[in-house]
Formats: C-alpha cells, sequence, structure tokens
C-alpha cells in the first residue's frame, strides 16, 4: 500500500478493485486499490 501522495504517470486497468500504478519515484509498478487513487 502507498503510505504518502505520490504522483502517478502512468495507470494499468482495473481488477478486482486493484489498479497497477507508476509512479515517478519508482519504474515498478505498484498494486494499489482503486479507493486510493483519484484523478485531479
Amino acid at each position: 500500500m502507498l503510505d504518502y501522495f505520490p504522483v502517478v504517470i502512468e495507470v494499468a486497468d482495473e481488477v478486482d478493485g486493484t489498479v497497477m500504478v507508476r509512479t515517478a519515484t519508482n519504474d515498478k509498478p505498484i498494486s494499489c486499490p482503486v479507493k486510493y487513487t483519484q484523478e485531479v
């Protein structure tokens, strides 16, 4: 789970309430629950 508010630069399709995100600070995709993502 993400414990800070990174800038998400890429989001994969949602699967079972989870998305794979890639942030500016990490090249590896991270699994993140959709409820913790927000489009701005």
